[in-house]
């Protein structure tokens, strides 16, 4: 880091500070023109070039010799870095290989669609990033998860195979959501005009990709839960075993409940409670030992399918009850940011 003097006018009601040359000279900077400059809330000054016309941001993927799963993993990969455009090289796409990407883009990813020009194409940008609320978006995704937990123990409550199906395939949508929010919150680390525009900084983008990270966790945990129990919908579970999965469910739902409201109101007494809450789950009723009561009751141990199915649902719910203390600890983390 280079220290430079800061002066002042005459008057004393400006203060001055020196560019470096080899800066100025690099952006074409004469005497007179105008910069930006953006003042971050953790005192950060940004130093903008001359304003000119905002230029998409084009990513080209060489796609010559490359499997279709690579070229996939690439158009994720220029998604998430925030690319508007995407454009292939030195590739040949056949009619089908044109449809699997319009598909796989469709069910993966959020806001982008595929332009043909004959036998020319491109991937492009169809929404403008800079008007999505990213907190609108991260409540979105919890809605879902949410959503997608209390049904998974409605589903077996009422042994309802359709229940489990929707639940399995709302994970689509929290995926997308989280890809979206993962390209927000690059885009917010590396762009100090879209940091400023939309109020999310680099260390806000942190903690928001911890908790999107979180949440998407949850909602596979629901899908393992649905996918696991779905095999019992034929079967008669003891009445008492499920009561006690309910008492589990209950309280884990009432602790996602509460992170996100932690999180919403930067309530950190609340998020404290929670992880207080979680860690006493795990020593008792999500311990090892306490898991084993379930998978070790007698009525069920002589079917491996049961045993099976109830070890992953108690794993995945434990798994839910860690994740729900991660959250609580980025709120924690995070602090108050709100004046």
């Amino acid at each position: 880091m280079e220290l430079r003097k800061i002066q002042s006018t005459a008057g004393g009601a400006t203060y001055i500070v020196s560019l470096p040359r080899a800066w100025i000279k690099r952006n074409n900077i004469a005497p007179g023109e105008r910069i930006g400059i953006i003042e971050r809330s953790d005192e950060i000054l940004f130093l903008l070039p001359k304003p000119h016309k905002k230029e998409k941001n084009v990513a080209i993927i060489d796609a010559a010799s490359k499997d279709m799963n690579f070229i996939l993993r690439m158009i994720i990969s220029e998604y998430i870095r925030g690319a508007e455009i995407i454009r292939f090289e030195h590739g040949a796409f056949s009619w089908k290989d044109k449809k699997e990407i319009r598909e796989f883009i469709q069910n993966a990813m959020i806001g982008i669609d595929l332009n043909e020009h004959g036998d020319n194409f491109e991937i492009q940008s169809i929404i403008d990033v800079y008007e999505l609320d990213i907190e609108e978006i991260v409540m979105r995704v919890y809605d879902l998860v949410y959503w997608m937990f209390k049904n998974s123990f409605t589903a077996i409550e009422n042994k309802d195979a359709d229940l489990f199906i929707d639940i399995v395939g709302r994970d689509i949508e929290v995926d997308r959501l989280t890809l979206l929010v993962s390209r927000q919150m690059h885009l917010a680390s590396k762009n100090p005009a879209f940091a400023k525009k939309t109020g999310v900084f680099a260390y806000d983008a942190l903690h928001y990709n911890r908790i999107i990270g979180d949440l998407e966790s949850a909602g596979d945990c629901a899908v393992g839960i649905s996918e696991a129990y779905l095999k019992l919908v034929e079967y008669d579970i003891p009445e008492d075993l499920v009561k006690s999965l309910k008492g589990l469910f209950d309280e884990l739902a009432q602790n996602l409940e509460k992170v996100i409201v932690s999180f919403n109101y930067e309530n950190l007494d609340l998020a404290n409670e929670v992880i207080e809450d979680c860690m006493r789950l795990s020593k008792y009723d999500l311990s090892a030992s306490g898991k084993s009561l379930f998978i070790t009751d007698k009525r069920i141990t002589h079917d491996s399918l049961i045993v099976g199915a109830f070890a992953i649902v108690l794993e995945n719910l434990a798994r839910i009850n860690s994740i729900a203390r991660s959250i609580a600890e980025t709120v924690m983390d995070r602090g108050r940011t709100k004046k």
